[in-house]
């Protein structure tokens, strides 16, 4: 991209990073530039599906000065119409089928254009509860944030919108584009954009599927986080009392390490007094209690974190006040942005005995009721290492290997109970292949749940179906026995599977650990690219 519209884009940037009421003029002008689409098609021009035809039946292929001149004709004298966009359906995890919209090729160059000016406009001002979809954050910094915020919540409301992406109100958004942009022909192009719709089976219908649409969806759920960061600092509310118990054992070994002279001052006593094997029990029952009272009725707290539509509420308080909670959410919602909250998806479960499920992790905070007393190496709120002392009440994250082996039963890689089995539809590809592709579910795996509490004895059983699995394919290839293909000694044998240059794993050349002690997250720009390597699941 020239380095004019480079100065432009981030000139836009920091107008509104530093008043987030700026107005924007002349976005349509910026959009016509040649070497700004020039810079829109490389960046989508190699991305896997990007040669699949839309409803026009072309493909990107092709691409050209004339082709560029023609895009930009039709926009000065603003004729361009994008065409619907083709629909398809993936299955989900759930048996219920997800939408997949196909855009026209030179529609995504546009809608690229378009995606670029509003993150420039927008992504400044977006919440930091917001995780989706956006530069430098993914489902790894929403799972950072909870991990680092959530310490002795009790309640959760899992959030899910209905339909989110084929529901929004578009008088509505382009009303909320309004309050920033005073461009009207950048706010038409838009309108067209919304009216193109989707082709189902002949049938044309409206939506907003498209490659702007994660960018439009963050703009239209951006006054969600407002309101549902206005409710916090609405219901937020005290500090936590102390624990009567820890401060009474604390008093007990105080009095033991020291005494009190007659003006009052604390002085350490002789060691040779002090009762070491007495102080020693006390402290060891201090650390299995939580310094401040978990119980505290005057204390209430309420945070927030989103990706995309999926969004998750902590309360520490009663369940009538997360459910009023919930309320609140879903008649702003309804009233305000014209969406509704899934029925079947949106609950309150309780953190220590139920948990949560949350971007594909099992959320709990603390045991069920009981303190657990277990410290940990490493801090997991900063990475500065260091110790830190946890009784029970800090949030953990699990693996839930149930949906984990389910999803390989129906990929064919183990029996519904687990049980490793031979991948058919991968006997025909050559050894090196087959391998490289069990490896890619590994690390897929593995990079993706890095922060698990349980991400050892999970891998464990994970590396035992994979390994296994893949013993079970070369087997059935070379029509030998499973023991012969875990004897092999060649490039291609089975140890090459798990071993960490052949996978590729981080922290197997030193790089960085992922063991259970290992308290860093990793921040996947784009979750697509996990999707990817994920593709063989």
């Amino acid at each position: 991209m020239a380095s004019t519209v480079q100065q432009r884009l981030e000139t836009i940037r920091k107008r509104n990073s530093k008043d987030p009421h700026a107005i924007n003029k002349d976005l349509y002008r910026l959009l016509c530039r040649k070497d700004f689409l020039s810079a829109c098609y490389q960046s989508i021009k190699s991305k896997a599906g990007n040669m699949t035809p839309g409803t026009d039946g072309i493909t990107l292929d092709g691409y050209s000065e004339d082709v560029v001149n023609e895009v930009i004709g039709a926009l000065k004298d603003q004729s361009w119409q994008f065409k619907p966009v083709r629909r398809k359906y993936i299955p989900k995890a759930n048996g219920k089928l997800r939408p997949l919209g196909i855009p026209a090729p030179r529609d995504k160059i546009i809608q690229k254009g378009i995606e670029r000016i509003l993150s420039a406009i927008y992504e400044p001002t977006f919440s930091d509860n917001s995780h989706g979809f956006r530069t430098g954050r993914g489902c790894h910094s929403a799972l950072r944030s909870v991990r680092s915020k959530w310490s002795g919540m009790k309640w959760v409301v899992e959030g899910d919108i209905e339909g989110c992406y084929d529901n929004v109100d578009h008088s509505i958004l382009i009303g909320i584009l309004r309050r920033k942009i005073q461009d009207e022909r950048f706010i038409n192009l838009i309108w067209k954009l919304l009216r193109a719709g989707v082709e189902e089976e002949g049938v044309l219908k409206s939506s907003t599927i498209g490659v702007v649409s994660p960018v439009l969806a963050n703009i239209y759920l951006h006054d969600l986080d407002i309101f549902v960061e206005k409710l916090a600092q609405k219901y937020n509310y005290g500090k936590r009392a102390d624990n009567k118990e820890y401060q009474s054992l604390r008093g007990k070994r105080d009095r033991l390490r020291f005494y009190r002279d007659a003006n009052g001052k604390q002085i350490p006593r002789p060691k040779s007094e002090i009762p070491m094997q007495e102080v020693r029990r006390i402290s060891k029952e201090m650390s299995k209690l939580p310094s401040k009272d978990p119980m505290d009725q005057n204390y209430k707290r309420l945070l927030y974190v989103r990706y995309a539509d999926d969004w998750v509420i902590g309360i520490t308080g009663s369940k009538a006040f997360a459910n009023n909670i919930r309320e609140e959410v879903r008649v702003f919602l309804l009233e305000h942005l014209k969406l509704n909250l899934s029925s079947d998806k949106t609950h309150i479960s309780h953190l220590s005995s139920e948990g949560a499920d949350f971007l594909g992790f099992k959320l709990k905070c603390g045991g069920a009721g009981t303190y657990s007393g277990r410290a940990v190496a490493k801090s997991k709120i900063s990475n500065l290492g260091g110790s830190k002392r946890t009784v029970g009440w800090q949030p953990r994250l699990f693996v839930p290997m149930d949906k984990i082996i389910k999803r390989f039963s129906e990929k064919n890689f183990c029996t519904s109970n687990g049980f490793p089995t031979k991948k058919k539809g991968w006997i025909m590809y050559d050894d090196d292949v087959i391998i490289a592709r069990y490896n890619s579910v590994l690390r897929g795996i593995r990079n993706y749940y890095a922060p698990a509490d349980n991400l050892g004895t999970s891998m464990n059983r994970i590396n035992f179906i994979v390994k296994y699995s893949c013993a079970h394919t070369l087997a059935a290839k070379h029509r030998s026995r499973i023991s012969k293909q875990l004897r092999r000694k060649d490039h291609n044998s089975i140890k090459e599977l798990l071993d960490g240059k052949s996978m590729g794993f981080p922290g197997s050349e030193g790089k960085r650990d992922f063991s259970r002690a290992s308290l860093h997250f990793i921040c996947i720009q784009n979750p697509r690219s996990f999707k990817q390597q994920m593709c063989y699941m």
